[in-house]
């Protein structure tokens, strides 16, 4: 076992959190891997041109990230018609401002979107899912995708809101257990 994998976690929750951060905190604490949260009050400069912060900066066994937590709700949409798809829309500057990040801090850092749904209480699986988390009484799943290969494939959702997604083939080809990135030293760079 590595260092890092015995490191102890060292990722406060950043101020204002949102629940879907809180829970990505917690997730980490298991997976062995060292984070820092960014301060997003304020954006930051890369060439004298402002760029969106990323939530945390992450490094663990399975690769060193830029990270962008995008919480969504499964199922989504509103409660008296509720869609069972697992949303991946994400807006356009997300998709932008990673691959620079990632790019600023070295070819050993790559962007990655984590993806946490918060599972309504009354979906239960059928078979045990890999990075689910219980806390209180809220579930959260954790998933995953490199921003590089979300580029690749993502289309136009709304331009009025500058918002991309992925179509659900792509989404199911391209996404995995986060645990896999993090852990796993060579899923990071499939």
């Amino acid at each position: 076992m590595s260092l890092l994998a015995r490191a102890p976690h060292r990722c406060p929750a950043k101020h204002g959190g949102t629940e879907y951060e809180l829970a990505f905190v917690e997730y980490l604490k298991g997976q062995g891997s060292v984070a820092l949260g960014v301060d997003e009050s304020r954006r930051s400069l890369i060439a004298g041109e402002p760029l969106k912060s990323m939530d945390y900066v992450v490094l663990s066994q399975g690769g060193n990230f830029v990270v962008d937590i995008k919480g969504k709700r499964f199922p989504g949409g509103p409660t008296n018609k509720p869609r069972r798809v697992w949303e991946n829309w994400v807006f356009d500057e997300d998709v932008s401002g990673l691959l620079r990040w990632g790019e600023a801090f070295g070819g050993d850092f790559q962007g990655l979107f984590v993806f946490v749904y918060k599972v309504a209480p009354e979906i239960h699986f059928s078979a045990p899912v890999e990075d689910l988390l219980e806390i209180g009484e809220n579930v959260f799943l954790f998933r995953g995708i490199r921003v590089a290969d979300y580029h690749q494939r993502m289309k136009r959702r709304s331009p009025k809101w500058g918002t991309v997604d992925l179509s659900r083939d792509d989404f199911r080809a391209l996404v995995q257990p986060l645990s896999r990135f993090l852990c796993d030293p060579f899923a990071s760079r499939r």
